[in-house]
């Protein structure tokens, strides 16, 4: 069984590292609930998957800060903004 969230979980955990996550927890909640049904003794992907997925791969770059001196303009930038969506 575990052979199986592993082959489910493996590709997205590289591409999609947020999906990744959210599929893996939401595995783990059905099955904690089976187990709470009777229908399982053991809730396998728990701590065994994620220890087995690949680590998540990190960014290397950070957005650029905004300078200091810009910080007055943003209220009025996003009050353009808010009038240009509607």
């Amino acid at each position: 069984m575990q052979r199986r969230f592993l082959r489910v979980l493996t590709p997205v955990r590289t591409s999609k590292t947020e999906t990744a996550s959210r599929v893996r927890r939401r595995m783990e909640t059905v099955l904690d609930w089976a187990v709470a049904q009777g229908w399982r003794q053991d809730n396998p992907p728990s701590k065994l998957i994620a220890k087995a997925l690949p680590n998540r791969p990190r960014t290397k770059n950070h957005h650029q800060a905004l300078p200091y001196s810009d910080i007055p303009d943003i209220p009025a930038a996003l009050d353009q903004f808010k009038r240009s969506t509607n």
